[in-house]
């Protein structure tokens, strides 16, 4: 066989151009790669919030675009425009409360009181927060929005966070951990 027959037919103008546009293919796929990955990273860059006298610091991933609001009622409240999703800080005092667990029922079923059409109610379960005990319970209200409850015991007070989530929209239900295990109470 004569290895130059072989070298004209594969080296000629065609196979050039189609090798060339091959090369420029996968190197577009490699940067659109790249800037893809690079835009993902930046929507998951935390931000930090706190309240005003400083005695909560909590980070959410930039994504969800949570601004502080301003809301006498409570430490520190969150929302977002984007998620319609939004994040109550407040705190209570402990120092009368004799059993944390009946506590937090009582103000379950108190809390649960003030909404219609609720469904899927869970029960108080005990967790630990960042190293402190913590009570959780939440449900469903009209369909699309999840409230979730955290009542964490600090000191001679609670700090409770209430999650009210829209599920519609960017769900952050997924990433609740994320911001809780983020919360520095001073």
């Amino acid at each position: 066989m004569d290895i130059t027959i072989f070298k004209d037919k594969l080296i000629n103008k065609r196979n050039i151009i189609l090798f060339a546009i091959i090369i420029i293919l996968i190197i577009i796929a490699l940067v659109m790669f790249f800037i893809l990955k690079n835009r993902e990273k930046e929507k998951l860059i935390p931000v930090e919030f706190s309240s005003e006298d400083s005695s909560i610091f909590v980070s959410v991933a930039n994504e969800y675009e949570f601004s502080t609001v301003s809301d006498d009622s409570y430490k520190l409240v969150l929302k977002s425009a984007t998620t319609g999703s939004s994040i109550y800080f407040s705190e209570v005092s402990n120092a009368n409360v004799r059993d944390t667990l009946k506590f937090v029922e009582a103000d379950k079923n108190d809390y649960i009181s003030n909404f219609s059409n609720i469904s899927q109610v869970s029960d108080v379960s005990e967790t630990t927060i960042n190293g402190s005990t913590a009570y959780t319970y939440n449900f469903h209200y009209k369909d699309t929005m999840l409230v979730d409850v955290y009542w964490i015991v600090k000191d001679s007070k609670f700090i409770v966070i209430d999650f009210n989530i829209d599920t519609t929209n960017l769900d952050l239900s997924s990433h609740i951990d994320e911001i809780l295990n983020s919360l520095k109470i001073n």
